[in-house]
Order: C-alpha cells, then sequence, then structure tokens
C-alpha cells in the first residue's frame, strides 16, 4: 500500500511534469 508521503510525490511529479514546460527557465513553482 502506497503511505501519504508517496501519494503526494506521485502528486508532485505528476504536476510537475504537466506544467514545467508552461514554466519560464528558473522560475519558482507556487504549488509545492
Amino acid at each position: 500500500m502506497v503511505n501519504f508521503a508517496d501519494q503526494k510525490l506521485t502528486a508532485f511529479r505528476n504536476k510537475s511534469a504537466l506544467y514545467s514546460r508552461e514554466l519560464k527557465p528558473g522560475e519558482e513553482v507556487t504549488w509545492k
């Protein structure tokens, strides 16, 4: 069973994959 921390990390990686191309180089993401 995946623990909550791993689920959060997976969600973070999914968001990163979806939105990274929309961020300017070096721009900080605000939804961390």
